[in-house]
Order: C-alpha cells, then structure tokens, then sequence
C-alpha cells in the first residue's frame, strides 16, 4: 500500500470537498501528483453523474410508457424542495428526465402513479 503526505490529502479533500476514500484513489492514481488527482477526482465525478443521468432518463421513459410516472420530486439532502407533476404523455417523461440529468446539486427522484397500474386499461 502507497503511502502518501497527508498534506496533499487534506489539500485535495480542502480543494474539491473529496473524502479521504477519494483522495487516497485519486493519488495512487495519479503516483501522487497533486494536479493530477484533481484532474483524476473531477473526471470520475462527471463520469458518475454522466451515469446515473442516464440511468434515471431510462427509468423516467420506462416508468412513462407504463403509464406510472406522475411526477418528479426535487430534494436539497433530506429535504423535499418541490414535486413536480408530469403528463402521461412520452413527450413530458422526456422532459422530466432530462430535467432530472441537468440537475446535479439536487437529489431527483421519479414519484411513479401505482393507483394508475391498478386502474383496469379500458373496456371491452
């Protein structure tokens, strides 16, 4: 196991708000360069975002097609901010999601309708 000066460890997690987990990933990757275990830390940041955007954009167009999204909720932590209700239509899930995947500072998540998956679909 690499050591490192924990200098730059408390500069990476001052710099970038990183744990240690974080520090510690970023210079063994980077042979304990400082710059490059930012650069290390910031591109695995915005790979993991990049992801669970597009995770949730699926999520909003599967849970739409089944006619079970109602909305979205925005949350700040713990906190709920705001639920916005969406259409049932494909073109509101669309914009739902990618509303979800432009928002990074807040916790977004799908609020599904399951009284809309025990409603029968029509009759006969």
């Amino acid at each position: 196991m690499a050591e490192y000066d924990m200098a730059l460890v408390d500069e990476i997690r001052r710099r970038l708000d990183a744990s240690y987990e974080e520090a510690y990933e970023g210079l063994k990757e980077s042979s304990g360069d400082l710059l490059g275990a930012l650069v290390a830390i910031e591109r695995r940041r915005r790979k993991s975002r990049k992801g669970r955007s597009a995770e949730l954009l699926d999520e909003a167009l599967r849970l739409s097609e089944q006619g079970l999204l109602r909305g979205l909720r925005l949350k700040f932590g713990d906190r709920v901010l705001r639920e916005v209700a969406v259409g049932r239509t494909p073109r509101a899930s669309l914009l739902a999601g990618l509303l979800a995947s432009v928002v990074n500072e807040f916790a977004v998540e799908l609020v599904r309708d399951d009284q809309a998956a025990a409603e029968p679909s029509g009759s006969a």
